[in-house]
């Protein structure tokens, strides 16, 4: 479903689980900063009316596998960050510090997720006024297998299976990260053949959601190809530029 377009009145909800593990370490922690920072400076683009920042987008950032284990680190209204997007903006920075250190409890870090998305979901509902409530979306990136497989993908499926009021299913959205020559990049996959095998991405595969047709709208204008009904919102191997392109698709397309 997730039709629903982003307004004042019906804003959306935006989390970000980065992985933040010591095997992100270099230039895979530093890109995954980027890209968040690249995605909100576009979101906030988007909520910009006479001039003035509108609230309709609520962004909650968690990191997993750093000092503090899972956390959240950022969140607030879009409105909340101009101040910070604007430093990053001039000085070539990220939003949040780029981290790795140990190891990758994605578990944690998604159960973390639906307990931002239930209590978000919950403050939507007692607003007063006939407003409907846009599916949360949630992206998560990372370059690797987690450390509690099974366990990840349970608690996965229980932010896919949360239900909203009036726009369908939570979406979950990844991308695994490598930027090693050998690896061909696979984009929004239909089927798990194409993907060799691989554990990440076959991991991977199964917590991601279908694209809605509107994200199929999106995706298809925004120049990726090989979308069809039926494809995961998932890119394996993605390279930096994707990884960028990605994240601010994935953070933008309900927004108007």
């Amino acid at each position: 479903m997730a039709q629903i377009q982003w307004g004042t009145k019906t804003p959306g909800h935006i989390i970000y689980l980065i992985d933040q593990s010591g095997s992100m370490s270099g230039a895979n922690e530093q890109k995954a900063a980027e890209s968040i920072t690249a995605a909100m400076i576009e979101t906030l683009k988007g909520c910009i009316q006479e001039k003035e920042v509108r609230n309709r987008v609520y962004v909650t950032i968690i990191g997993y596998g750093n000092e503090n284990g899972v956390s959240v680190v950022k969140e607030g209204w879009i409105a909340d960050f101009v101040n910070d997007l604007q430093v990053c903006k001039k000085n070539n920075s990220t939003i949040i510090a780029p981290k790795s250190y140990g190891m990758t409890p994605m578990a944690d870090a998604f159960a973390l997720a639906n307990k931002c998305i239930t209590t978000w979901l919950s403050q939507r509902e007692s607003v007063q006024g006939d407003y409907k409530i846009p599916a949360p979306i949630v992206i998560n990136i990372t370059d690797g297998y987690p450390d509690d497989a099974n366990e990840a993908t349970a608690e996965a499926q229980k932010v896919m299976n949360i239900v909203t009021r009036d726009d369908g299913n939570v979406l979950v959205f990844n991308i695994h990260m490598d930027d090693s020559a050998d690896q061909v990049e696979i984009k929004f996959p239909t089927t798990k053949s194409v993907l060799n095998g691989v554990p990440e991405g076959e991991f991977l595969y199964d917590i991601s959601s279908e694209m809605t047709t509107d994200f199929i709208k999106a995706a298809q204008a925004q120049k990726f190809e090989g979308i069809v009904p039926g494809s995961k919102g998932f890119v394996v191997n993605a390279k930096g530029d994707t990884l960028v392109r990605f994240v601010t698709f994935g953070s933008g397309v309900s927004q108007h």
